[in-house]
């Protein structure tokens, strides 16, 4: 299926969950914000949240500093 991630159009598996896709695009277990269609979904909702069709996905990686 075709996504728009970050801008981009992009092939994603159907009936990946937002957890498959971070960890299959590197961010792993990095602190990330993540929101699907023009909402910030919480981070319990990624592993069962799965992408869709024509969505638009945008990842905010977290970064600290000071």
């Amino acid at each position: 299926m075709t996504i728009l991630y970050n801008g981009k159009s992009v092939e994603a598996e159907d009936k990946i969950t937002v957890a498959a896709f971070l960890d299959h695009n590197g961010y792993g277990k990095k602190r990330t914000s993540v929101w699907l269609d023009g909402r910030q979904l919480l981070t319990s909702e990624y592993q069962t949240v799965e992408l869709t069709q024509g969505c638009t996905i945008k990842v905010v990686r977290i970064l600290g500093g000071g």
